[in-house]
């Protein structure tokens, strides 16, 4: 699981990444070639990072009273452990 902070962080990361692709000769400033290597080593896993983060907008963010409900009843009994 990645917190918020975590996710910053991995953006921070993978531009970084990209600008060195861009910047640091490796496409010969060729952006198509850099942003086309990024997508291809990269992408796979920001979808991963992404799609945890989706399920995690659920967890914290109950949509509705009884969800709301249901997560007070289980925090009540993780506390009772």
């Amino acid at each position: 699981m990645i917190s918020s902070c975590g996710v910053i962080s991995i953006s921070y990361l993978f531009s970084f990444l990209l600008g060195d692709n861009l910047i640091i000769n490796k496409n010969h400033g060729n952006f198509e070639l850099a942003f086309q290597e990024y997508n291809k080593s990269f992408r796979p896993f920001i979808e991963e990072v992404q799609a945890n983060a989706e399920m995690m907008v659920d967890f914290l963010v109950p949509r509705t009273e009884e969800a709301i409900r249901e997560r007070i009843s289980q925090a009540a009994s993780i506390k009772d452990i």
